[in-house]
């Protein structure tokens, strides 16, 4: 949905950002509590430290986040998951849960998401190698799906259980579309194939897409920088780079909105958005002092007497994010 600052300049995100930074700003202050600040981060705090950080989902609503969706199956059994990738090097990967009322429970034939069934000339080769055997795209399993900006994985095989005998990918909208063998040659795919494989992937990647809206997700694993959020052992960094990553365009906000005690968006609607910055200093207030630090680039507690953070600046006339 297109959102508008107060001033009807249009926001450069189409998402509920107030939302967000209260998600961020709430997350933040359980983090910096002394329950996770003195505890030895281990094993056994794996799970609500999880649970913490799933307040921040969907970080999709965060400046700057790419999604991806893979489907992968063990055995007979399907997983699929969501990685959200923010700029700032805060990664999740969520699974979505599983229910037998779905191709996507387990290994499933083309046809059962796409009735094209014309046969296409690059499924395994024969023996010895010899030529390929056309065979319709409905009789394969997809056993492996990939979708992120830019790239997209199928992975096929002739039945399930067994290695994947065909991988298909495309690459954004000019890349085209090309075959690529377990031995990791490749070869583009004529038009006409093409076309089959796009039809395929159109109805796959929206029956994933619209799985992972409706149905009810956990967070299994969090990462920073690559590194699994629990081995950090400190709350600091992840607080420091989550408040940095919300204060421009927070910042900018509350600008636009015209007082210094509230901020406002608008929606394509003509529904107004207002997050109240007494509600957000409310939250900061129950941390002691020192912990208060990490919040003044939003302008939600004093700085320290002796400490190097101070509020990020609202920016002037000139400088403004948009327009």
């Amino acid at each position: 949905m297109q959102y508008f600052y107060a001033d009807g300049t249009p926001f450069p995100l189409g998402r509920p950002f107030l939302a967000a930074v209260r998600r961020v700003v709430d997350t933040c202050v359980e983090l910096l509590d002394d329950r996770w600040v003195d505890a030895h981060w281990d094993d056994a705090t794996t799970a609500p430290l999880l649970a913490t950080l799933e307040r921040l989902r969907p970080l999709t609503d965060l400046p700057e986040v790419d999604e991806s969706l893979h489907f992968a199956v063990d055995g007979r059994t399907g997983h699929l998951r969501i990685v959200e990738r923010t700029y700032f090097g805060l990664e999740f990967t969520s699974e979505v849960a599983a229910t037998a009322d779905t191709v996507f429970a387990g290994p499933f034939r083309v046809r059962e998401v796409s009735e094209d069934a014309r046969p296409i000339a690059w499924t395994p080769r024969g023996p010895f190698g010899l030529g390929r055997r056309a065979r319709p795209i409905g009789a394969l399993w997809v056993v492996g799906v990939d979708v992120s900006p830019g790239r997209a994985t199928l992975s096929l095989a002739t039945r399930p259980g067994r290695a994947p005998t065909q991988f298909l990918v495309r690459q954004g909208r000019d890349g085209g579309t090309f075959a690529r063998e377990p031995d990791g040659t490749s070869r583009a795919l004529a038009a006409r194939d093409a076309e089959v494989v796009a039809g395929v992937w159109t109805r796959i990647a929206r029956g994933m897409a619209n799985r992972a809206r409706r149905v009810p997700s956990a967070l299994v694993e969090a990462r920073i920088d690559g590194t699994i959020v629990r081995s950090i052992g400190n709350p600091a960094p992840l607080v420091a780079r989550l408040i940095a990553a919300i204060a421009p365009l927070y910042a900018e906000t509350l600008y636009r909105s015209g007082r210094d005690d509230v901020l406002m968006l608008n929606d394509a609607a003509g529904t107004r958005h207002v997050l109240a910055v007494a509600d957000l200093r409310g939250l900061v207030a129950r941390l002691p002092g020192r912990a208060r630090d990490a919040f003044v680039p939003l302008g939600l507690a004093p700085p320290a007497p002796d400490s190097a953070v101070r509020p990020l600046p609202l920016p002037p006339a000139d400088a403004r994010l948009c327009g």
